[in-house]
């Protein structure tokens, strides 16, 4: 047993070194990934606070999306060179070695190269998450501790991420062991129709949810219907790799029948003969890609919501910012602003008056707004019965008393005589908050106030920063128009920005798992494409049939890929019944994109055929 895991530590770095520098950077990326995702989701908790059901989901939803295209990229690593390895697993079962060391020794090649990126990811996390979390703090406020991961935690998670690498090595390998003899010959394994039960009940429970969502009206039923979606998005992402190498045979041989152009007749019998590998150089991409669309579906379901779209529409319109000077009168301080932004104007001046010994809002005092019926009407929507000669209830009291003693911040108190008028119309709670006060509108006519004690400014959408810069000092601001919906474009605009991060660093996952397995299996390659080349085999149809080897799958998974992550974003839609937001246009871009990345990282590969592998490979392999 000893010796079979010296010769497994040997092998790690001896047999291979780029598959052993490529195993070691998806350990170091997979490890420093997950840490940062576990320290930034126990620092967004608020220890003090129980996580309500939109919180645990989205925890959910965002674990999924990262953790799967890890997944996949340690597999891919850890499946690297496959072709090769398994001929030399055969090779030492041939040579009397018994089947269970031979797994020991292909487990434990794997799981030593894991391990050392492991902890290289480790002590990377170690070191950047200071810096990560400062910078994440002086751009947002919503870590409640300090970003870490406990020692325990870190050991739990290295050693399983080591075993789960031990059991992709051996798991695939098991025929080679099995098999020796047939595995030295190239005896050619068909996926077998197996591989489709994952994502087959994974579409059929998302199908199930999406017709039928019974987490619908929320409560404990909700929360276990989310699971059970949970369970099924997680069972179509996994499942989804596993059965790109069944649908990849069935169109090779297809190809293989109907083909009469030489290159893609040599890509199809590539297919045909070893699809699993192929298919795994592209299943990084296709995972991530079916997490990034099932992700854009979600951000969807927090743009559906009702208080989001009154949001919107309200801060594209023109903001009315309210603004008073501690020196008395206001208007000289905002004409510094507005020259400062253009399209800027003054559109009321008022004054805000409250009823002697009242400042605190004492049970039945009133409120009183000063100025003209036009500047009334900036705060009360549809005014109506406004005269400029005689006081009137906006809010009206329930015990009117004759007269009313009304102090302004500036000059003496004034009296006004009591009013049995009532205006019609309503205040917008956006520029005047309910203080459950009555409210009483005094004409400037009979107040005669020196000047206004606060000024209405409308602004541009979006230059309210500008006009701040440019007030001098002594400036008082109040919230203005936009203020109560900040709060909620603010949240959405957080969950698109970590939507985006966390989907783009998936997808960048993906294009790196791709571009491992491409050059991995261009190495891998070598002999066949020099026996090609030695018989005279064209090098542009050695590229027609490298290109066709790549093309096929990405053309296969990749829209299947973005169909699948738009079925599990509208399971996930169809718990708060928004499906009709599905976003299915940004789906298909993301997937026209993701296309398109994938081709031009395969293309990268290309020119190595040409430079890199000569008929001269026969005598070195």
């Amino acid at each position: 047993m000893t010796a079979a895991l010296g010769l497994g530590i040997r092998l790690a770095w001896a047999s291979s070194r780029s598959r052993a520098l490529a195993m070691i950077l998806a350990g170091l990326v997979v490890t420093s990934v997950l840490c940062f995702l576990i320290g930034f989701s126990i620092a967004s908790i608020d220890p003090n606070l129980q996580l309500v059901r939109d919180k645990v989901q989205l925890l959910i939803v965002v674990s999924l999306v990262v953790v799967v295209p890890l997944l996949i990229l340690l597999s891919t690593a850890s499946r690297l060179s496959a072709g090769t390895r398994d001929r030399r697993l055969a090779s030492l079962r041939l040579l009397g070695l018994t089947p269970l060391r031979t797994r020991l020794v292909s487990a434990t090649e794997s799981a030593v190269l894991t391990l050392v990126g492991a902890l290289i990811g480790l002590l990377v996390f170690g070191l950047t998450a200071p810096l990560v979390e400062a910078a994440v703090r002086a751009r947002a406020d919503w870590l409640r501790r300090p970003v870490g991961v406990p020692l325990w935690l870190q050991v739990a998670l290295a050693v399983a991420l080591v075993a789960v690498t031990a059991v992709v090595a051996v798991l695939p390998a098991r025929a080679a062991i099995r098999q020796p003899l047939a595995e030295r010959r190239g005896a050619v394994r068909r996926p077998s129709i197996a591989r489709l039960i994952p994502v087959m009940a994974g579409v059929a429970l998302l199908t199930g949810i999406v017709l039928d969502p019974a987490a619908e009206d929320g409560g404990d039923a909700g929360m276990g219907a989310f699971l059970v979606f949970a369970a099924a998005a997680a069972l179509t992402g996994l499942g989804l790799p596993l059965a790109i190498p069944v649908l990849v045979r069935l169109v090779a041989d297809g190809l293989a029948r109907t083909s009469r152009r030489a290159g893609l007749l040599l890509a199809a019998r590539r297919l045909q003969y070893e699809p699993s590998s192929t298919s795994r150089v592209v299943a990084g991409l296709v995972a991530a890609l079916f997490v990034v669309a099932g992700g854009r579906c979600v951000l969807g379901a927090w743009e559906a919501t009702p208080q989001y779209v009154e949001a919107v529409k309200a801060t594209s319109q023109p903001e009315i910012l309210p603004v008073s000077s501690m020196s008395g009168d206001p208007r000289p301080t905002a004409a510094k602003g507005i020259q400062a932004v253009p399209g800027a104007r003054v559109i009321a001046e008022l004054s805000i008056l409250h009823q002697k010994g009242c400042l605190n809002g004492t049970t039945g005092c009133i409120e009183a707004i000063v100025g003209t019926c036009a500047d009334l009407r900036v705060l009360v929507q549809g005014l109506t019965g406004c005269a400029e000669s005689r006081p009137a209830w906006v809010i009206p009291a329930a015990k009117k008393t004759a007269r009313y003693q009304l102090e302004p911040r500036f000059g003496r108190p004034i009296v006004v005589p009591a009013s049995a008028d009532v205006l019609r119309g309503t205040l917008r709670n956006d520029l005047w908050p309910s203080s459950g006060q009555p409210v009483l509108f005094v004409p400037q006519a009979i107040a005669k106030l020196a000047f206004a004690e606060q000024v209405y400014v409308e602004l541009p959408p979006g230059t309210r920063s500008a006009f701040v810069q440019a007030l001098p000092a002594g400036a008082v601001l109040t919230d203005s128009s936009h203020a109560m919906y900040e709060g909620e474009i603010a949240m959405v605009a957080g969950y698109r920005a970590m939507v985006w991060a966390v989907g783009g660093a998936a997808l960048a996952i993906g294009l790196l798992a791709l571009l491992i397995g491409a050059f991995d299996r261009l190495l891998e390659r070598r002999r066949q494409i020099a026996s090609l080349r030695a018989v005279g085999v064209p090098v542009g149809t050695l590229r027609a049939g490298q290109v066709g080897q790549m093309v096929l799958p990405l053309l296969l998974g990749i829209p299947l890929a973005g169909a699948l992550g738009l079925l599990a974003g509208a399971g996930y839609l169809a718990f708060g019944g928004a499906i009709d937001y599905l976003p299915w246009r940004s789906v298909a871009l993301l997937t026209l994109a993701g296309l398109g990345l994938a081709l031009l990282a395969g293309a990268i590969t290309l020119p190595a055929i040409a430079t890199k592998i000569t008929p001269e490979s026969l005598r070195r392999e």
